[in-house]
């Protein structure tokens, strides 16, 4: 199982949330491989090598424990969100991802409130 946290750098809630993230990793990082999937290049700040290396540099800077693969410059947004089946196309949002590729679950707002709750209650009953 995968949790899957989309995300980019120029997203405030999307550095809001990663403290519960880095919390979750912690809780359920053992028994789920957590990693994030950066949308900086749909706004880029820069070419894509300066952006690797930002995204990069970002999240150690936040302590975010798991990998992320940035969404690269030659994929555009609209063909991105048709390949993953994204109709919800905004930041931040997470995924529970299956063994077998099916996305179990989406938490399409910032994890707070009851939807971290419903997310960390999921989570449990994976693991």
């Amino acid at each position: 199982m995968r949790v899957v946290n989309h995300w980019a750098s120029w997203c405030i809630p999307c550095t809001e949330e990663f403290p519960e993230l880095v919390k979750l990793h912690a809780r359920f990082g053992e028994k789920l491989t957590f990693f994030g999937i950066s949308w900086d290049m749909f706004d880029p700040r820069g070419d894509e090598e300066d952006i690797r290396e930002h995204i990069e540099n970002y999240a150690e800077g936040h302590s975010i424990p798991y990998p992320s693969l940035l969404v690269t410059g030659s994929v555009k947004p609209a063909e991105f969100f048709k390949e993953m089946n994204i109709t919800y196309d905004k930041i931040p949002q997470t995924w529970v991802i299956g063994t077998d590729g099916q996305v179990l679950r989406k938490v399409e707002a910032v994890l707070e409130g009851d939807a971290l709750k419903d997310l960390e209650a999921y989570l449990e009953s994976l693991t």
